[in-house]
C-alpha cells in the first residue's frame, strides 16, 4: 500500500497541526471484493461524504490526512471477528508510516509536526491499534501526539487511573492517558485521549443490550470523555449545553428521494436538513453528560444526550444508541478543545 494509500489529505498552509482520521464503517461490499495481497481499495464517494461530515470541520484545525483502508463490510460486520480487521490496521499503519517519514516534518521549520489521531467505529479499533503500535510508550511519537479523539469505539481504562501504566492487558494504553482537567485553573491536556459513545435515553434510563461502553473487566471502566466538560474543568458528569454540528443533505450528495445519499445504509435513523450550507449548527436545546450504570459482572459508561430530540433522531432504547451522530453532537466542542490542546501543545515544546 504505502505512500499512495490516500483517500484524500486535505491540506493546507495555516494549520499548525496535522488530522490523522480512519473512518467508521461505510463500506456495504467489500471494497475490494477479495481482500487478499496488497490490492488497494478503490475511493468511493461514501468515503468522502464521512469524512466530509465527520471531520471536515477541523480542518481549520489541522491538515487533514486520510488513508483508505480495506475494512469489514457493513454486511458482516456484526459476525466478523475483530481478527478480521488485521488487513485495515496494516493498510492504516502503513499510511501512518508514510505520514511520518513524508509529511510529519514541516518543510519550512524542519521539526516534526503536531498531530491528532481520530477516528470512529470500526475505524477508532484501527486507530487503538495505531496508538498501541506507533505511540504507546514510544517517546518520539507521543511528544508529537497533542490528542486522541476515539469515538464510537471501547476505550478502557481502569477506575481511578487514566491508563493501565504499563502492565495492565485490560487496559487499551498502557502510557497514553486519558484527557482530564481537575479544575478551569489546570492547563488544557494534551497527548492524551477523548473517548465516548453517546445515547439519547431517557432521563434516569441506562442503555439496554449494547456493546458500546459495555466493560466486562471487573476494576475497569470504557472511558467517557465529555469535550465541553474538559474544556471548562469542570466534571465530565456535569451538564453542559449541546454544540452540535449535523451534515446536511448536499454535503452528503443527497437529494429528496435520498437525503442520506451514498451514506443511506449507514445513516439508518438519520433525517439531514437540506439547507445550503454543508451543515446546520445546533447551540441547544439540549445538554451533554457523561453517565454510567452497572453491577458486580458490567458496567456501562457513555455520553447521555438530553433535550435535543429536535434534531438527535436516533431512537431510544436502540443498542447503537446515536452511534452514526457521534462526531456530530459534539462537534463545535471538539474544534474547540483541538484548537485549545493544540495552544496548548505549541507553548510546551
Amino acid at each position: 500500500m504505502g505512500r499512495r494509500t490516500w483517500m484524500s489529505t486535505l491540506v493546507t498552509d495555516a494549520p499548525p497541526v496535522d488530522c490523522f482520521y480512519a473512518y467508521p464503517t461505510v463500506d456495504v461490499v467489500a471494497n475490494p471484493v477479495l481482500q487478499i495481497g496488497s490490492t488497494p481499495p478503490d475511493p468511493r464517494p461514501e468515503d468522502v461524504a464521512v469524512t466530509l461530515s465527520q471531520v471536515g470541520r477541523f480542518a481549520p484545525q489541522c491538515r487533514l490526512f486520510v488513508p483508505l483502508y480495506r475494512q469489514i463490510a457493513y454486511t458482516s460486520i456484526l459476525t466478523t471477528p475483530l481478527t478480521g480487521l488485521k488487513t485495515g490496521v496494516m493498510d492504516v499503519e502503513q499510511a501512518w508510516d508514510s505520514y511520518w517519514e513524508h509529511d510529519n516534518i514541516d518543510p519550512a521549520t524542519r521539526r516534526r509536526r503536531g498531530v491528532v489521531v481520530l477516528g470512529h467505529s470500526q475505524g477508532t479499533i484501527v486507530a487503538d491499534q495505531l496508538i498501541q503500535d506507533r505511540f504507546d510508550g514510544n517517546p518520539e511519537t507521543t511528544a508529537q501526539l497533542v490528542s486522541a479523539v476515539l469515538l464510537g469505539g471501547n476505550v478502557q481504562v481502569p477506575i481511578g487511573a487514566p491508563s493501565g501504566g504499563g502492565n495492565d492487558p485490560a487496559s487499551t494504553f498502557q502510557h497514553v492517558p486519558a484527557c482530564e482537567r481537575a479544575s478551569t485553573t489546570a492547563p488544557v491536556p494534551t497527548g492524551c485521549v477523548v473517548a465516548y459513545s453517546s445515547f439519547n435515553e431517557a432521563e434516569g434510563q441506562a442503555p439496554g443490550p449494547t456493546i458500546f461502553g459495555r466493560n466486562d473487566a471487573p476494576g475497569h471502566k470504557i472511558l467517557c470523555s465529555n469535550p465541553a466538560a474538559l474544556l471548562d474543568g469542570v466534571p465530565a458528569t456535569e451538564a453542559k449545553p449541546v454544540d452540535a454540528y449535523f451534515p446536511n443533505a448536499g454535503l452528503l450528495h443527497g437529494d429528496s428521494r435520498n437525503p442520506t445519499g451514498s451514506l443511506g445504509l449507514v445513516l439508518l435513523g438519520f433525517t439531514p436538513e437540506t439547507g445550503p450550507t454543508g451543515f446546520t449548527h445546533y447551540q441547544g436545546p439540549g445538554t451533554i453528560r457523561c453517565a454510567s450504570s452497572g453491577n458486580a459482572q458490567f458496567t456501562i459508561s457513555w455520553l447521555q444526550v438530553s433535550g435535543a430530540d429536535s434534531y438527535v433522531t436516533s431512537p431510544r432504547y436502540s443498542p447503537f444508541g446515536t452511534h452514526v451522530a457521534d462526531f456530530s453532537i459534539t462537534a463545535g466542542d471538539l474544534a474547540r478543545l483541538i484548537t485549545a490542546q493544540t495552544r496548548r501543545w505549541q507553548s510546551a515544546r
